[in-house]
């Protein structure tokens, strides 16, 4: 597999995960605060979700799925999930803590 399909691979279920996480189990989101007459409203969740992300950092070996099955123009790939289970979340960071060079990279990404 290439490196940016299995990333793709990777990303499809860690976000599957992630959204089942947050839907069957209590999070802790009903408690965050949005201050509307700030202008940063969305700071407390962008830190609730970082540190979310961050403990959830990989793919769990309790997930149901043991298989995904890709379809691009008349290809068919299965993905053994136990193949993505190395890999995992470094590090999130918010749009304050990016440098000028990782904001650039973001921009021309963008193009």
């Amino acid at each position: 597999m290439n490196n940016k399909r299995t990333l793709n691979y990777f990303l499809t279920l860690y976000f599957y995960q992630i959204e089942t996480l947050l839907n069957n189990f209590p999070s802790g989101l009903e408690e965050i605060k949005f201050q509307s007459e700030e202008a940063n409203t969305d700071e407390f969740i962008k830190k609730y979700f970082q540190n979310f992300l961050l403990k959830n950092n990989r793919i769990s070996t309790d997930l149901a799925i043991r298989e995904l099955v890709y379809r691009q123009d008349g290809i068919e790939q299965v993905i053994e999930i136990e193949k993505l289970y190395s890999y995992q979340i470094l590090d999130v960071l918010l749009p304050e803590q990016l440098s000028i060079e990782q904001k650039n990279k973001i921009m021309e990404s963008k193009k």
